[in-house]
């Protein structure tokens, strides 16, 4: 929805990825390799990309944003931690990143079993779904570095009121609240479960390829998306078992509170359900 406003550039890549080796213990590369994401911007008031692993590498990689960009504004969406997990699961499987029988329940062991130091692994990031509603354990880094600089958005009131949600948003930015209406009603990533996995292997081996030219012509990429999941898409429902569900929202509870006391500090008065609970 940024992206689409006229003072905003998103990269030609949504997810750059530049500075996350940082994450693993990496270096980023020649800044010259980042500029090329946005060699087709003109003269915007931003320019933009979406990368939601920096998060998680915490203050090395927030303190390398600043150092090597200057001034920056970041975003960062919340979701309730155990709907993101399931999420998160369901994206992995989407990506052909899990075994096509585990379960839900089986998922939850599974990231139960790795050691931290191990999720650091770039390797092991598919079973980063546990570790990723942690939220209170990396806010601080980034509340610490960029103060008034950054805004936390929730994904709930996102989806509840994307309009109201924009607006803000902009509004926090310094700009227009001219993006269209229409585009807050629709959802580009949304996860579906598919019939045939080589099918869906070709169809991610195509996107990656044409990701740059899909971000230019975003109803190009809508009608064959909708095209494709008309044929491979599955109806088929995960399972979410309720005793999985309770042993999560125990799971976050003290993390929720970690974060719930950050985001007071920084004057977050008015937050969802899940986090006026912990």
């Amino acid at each position: 929805m940024l992206a689409a406003h006229p003072e905003v550039c998103g990269s030609l890549v949504k997810e750059t990825c530049y500075f996350l080796p940082i994450r693993y213990g990496g270096r980023i590369g020649p800044i010259q390799d980042y500029e090329r994401q946005f060699q087709h911007c003109g003269r915007h008031a931003y320019l933009m990309e979406s990368t939601p692993g920096y998060f998680y590498g915490g203050k090395e990689i927030a303190e390398a944003i600043k150092e090597t960009l200057g001034s920056v504004r970041v975003v960062v969406v919340l979701r309730e931690p155990v709907s993101r997990a399931f999420s998160f699961f369901r994206f992995q499987k989407a990506m052909l990143n899990l075994p096509e029988g585990m379960s839900f329940t089986e998922y939850v062991t599974a990231c139960g079993s790795f050691e931290l130091q191990d999720l650091r692994l770039q390797e092991n990031n598919a079973y980063f779904g546990l570790e990723g509603g942690n939220y209170g354990k990396y806010l601080q880094d980034w509340v610490g570095i960029y103060g008034q600089e950054l805004k936390i958005v929730f994904f709930e009131d996102l989806a509840n009121a994307p309009q109201d949600s924009l607006g803000e948003l902009l509004d926090w930015l310094g700009l227009d609240n001219c993006v269209d209406e229409e585009l807050t009603r629709s959802s580009e990533n949304v996860t579906v479960a598919v019939r045939w996995r080589q099918f869906q292997r070709f169809a991610l081996t195509m996107n990656r390829h044409y990701e740059s030219f899909f971000r230019r012509h975003p109803g190009v990429k809508w009608v064959l998306r909708r095209a494709y999941y008309s044929i491979n898409g599955d109806k088929k429902i995960e399972e979410f078992p309720e005793e999985t569900r309770r042993q999560l929202i125990e799971y976050y509870r003290a993390s929720n509170r970690q974060a719930r006391s950050v985001l007071s500090s920084q004057g977050y008065d008015n937050v969802p359900e899940w986090l006026s609970e912990v």
